[in-house]
């Protein structure tokens, strides 16, 4: 198996054994004192070189994609993986944190990562990532 590849799925299993959702992305529980939760939607775009056709979207969810979430602080670490969906939810500390691609795509990638967060008590912060796929 390609070291890469590898890799990739060690931490996928470790963003599914983390994510604090069980294998259908149902929180697992809500959000203690002191604690926020980010929601998170992704997706790879363009899927085709022809825009336009009808019938066909412009974009797919990114299943299984794994995330890194780092505590500015240096408080700590945390992993999500999008579910089938491209969606994850994830309880965190509040305070501020830096969302990044746990690795970065051959081709493409995603502009808007890596990206500062402020998770609020109580709260819920959502978060649109598009990851370009590289097709034109």
């Amino acid at each position: 198996m390609h070291p890469r590849l590898r890799t990739f799925l060690q931490l996928v299993a470790i963003g599914l054994a983390f994510s604090g959702c069980n294998t259908v992305g149902v929180p697992m529980s809500e959000p203690g004192a002191g604690e926020g939760t980010l929601t998170a939607k992704a997706v790879r775009a363009p899927i085709s070189p022809v825009e336009g056709i009808p019938g066909v979207g412009d974009s797919a969810p990114a299943a299984g994609l794994a995330f890194v979430l780092t505590r500015l602080d240096g408080a700590g670490t945390e992993q999500a993986v999008t579910d089938r969906n491209g969606e994850f939810r994830k309880t965190l500390p509040a305070g501020s944190w830096r969302l990044d691609l746990a690795e970065r795509p051959a081709v493409g990638g995603a502009k808007d990562l890596p990206r500062t967060l402020a998770i609020a008590p109580g709260r819920e912060t959502h978060v649109d990532i598009r990851i370009d796929t590289g097709i034109r």
